[in-house]
């Protein structure tokens, strides 16, 4: 039942949740099958699997870096970060705060023309000490619900 409730509050803020349980319990025979440390068993069963899935979803975000080179991806990510910052990557110091210098951010292009610049010269590792994580990490400050699945 604990596991219905994280999930009902997991759909109400539109974030990523999952459920992982141990099942031990056997339709017959409960008591000898419990002697014989299916408990346990269940319970590192569970947890081997838990972390199985973490090491997938590090992974995951690993090769989100290198998507940044990624045409499509990096018009989403502009499409998302103009509609966050409308006035540009200088809104609310997001730039600076990610670790990036504002000193090459194009100030005459419309917003999304500086997004797409300010990506672009992220992509190429230049802009200070800006990486696409510390970006998304402080998109994520500024706007909690931010999902960085572009």
């Amino acid at each position: 039942m604990e596991g219905a409730g994280f999930l009902h509050a997991v759909r109400a803020h539109s974030i990523q949740g999952i459920v992982i349980r141990g099942i031990s319990d056997l339709l017959e025979n409960k008591e000898s099958a419990d002697k014989f440390g299916s408990q346990p068993l269940a319970a590192n069963n569970a947890a081997a699997f838990a972390f199985q899935m973490i090491t997938q979803l590090i992974q995951t975000k690993e090769s989100m870096v290198q998507n940044i080179n990624d045409l499509a991806y990096k018009n989403q990510m502009v499409d998302k970060l103009s509609s966050l910052y409308e006035r540009g990557p200088e809104e609310n110091n997001i730039w600076k705060r990610a670790g990036g210098s504002v000193s090459i951010l194009t100030n005459d292009d419309n917003r999304n023309s500086q997004w797409y610049n300010a990506i672009d010269v992220l992509s190429k590792g230049g802009g200070g000490n800006i990486t696409l994580q510390s970006l998304i990490d402080g998109v994520k400050k500024d706007f909690p619900d931010f999902n960085d699945q572009f």
